[in-house]
């Protein structure tokens, strides 16, 4: 509809007005459409300074690629639990595979299916899909074990990951509870491989 057109915003914008006309009349909707969209141009100034790149994931505003992987693994937020993993008094297998356990990296049926092709990807113990979370607290077996850990403990433990990770951050008040809860979720992987 417009005259002018592949035009630079540049050749049709003296700074002050938009000098663009249209080759036959349009209806008042869109003319009000459009005299919004001038009225929006109008309100940009441009300066002489030249454009840059800005990463908004790094105060710095330079790109690393460690903000990139916090960006992309974390959307940016820094988990709070998965760095007092290793503060957490058990062996260091442990703190790995609890930390594998965090980031969702541990070999559970459906992520094994991510990388090979996996025939049966159901959990060993039920018929639900085997996913980190359901092998460590949504399956039958894990559900009884985290009954028995929280009469044990008279805490609520192993509704989820949180409601276990929530006591790592107090882990010298709770060094017991923790080291408990951590070889269960060992015990827990140990038995899915054996099967």
């Amino acid at each position: 509809m417009a005259e002018q057109k592949n035009v630079s915003l540049a050749s049709v914008w003296d700074g002050r007005d938009l000098k663009i006309s249209f080759r036959r009349r349009v209806e008042p909707r869109i003319i009000r459409m459009w005299e919004e969209l001038v009225s929006l141009v109008e309100t940009v100034s441009f300066e002489t300074d030249c454009d840059a790149i800005i990463w908004t994931f790094q105060n710095n505003g330079h790109f690393s690629v460690s903000s990139m992987y916090k960006t992309v693994s974390f959307r940016g937020i820094q988990p709070v639990y998965t760095p007092v993993i290793w503060h957490l008094n058990v062996p260091p297998k442990i703190h790995i595979f609890l930390w594998l356990m965090a980031n969702n990296k541990t070999l559970t049926r459906s992520n094994l299916a991510k990388r090979q092709k996996v025939d049966n990807i159901s959990c060993l113990f039920c018929a639900e899909t085997e996913t980190v979370n359901h092998l460590f607290f949504d399956c039958c077996v894990s559900t009884i074990m985290w009954s028995h850990l929280s009469k044990i403990f008279n805490k609520n433990l192993g509704s989820d990951f949180e409601s276990v990770a929530t006591w790592w951050i107090s882990n010298k008040k709770n060094a017991t509870l923790n080291t408990c809860c951590a070889a269960f979720g060992q015990h827990v992987m140990i038995s899915v491989f054996r099967e």
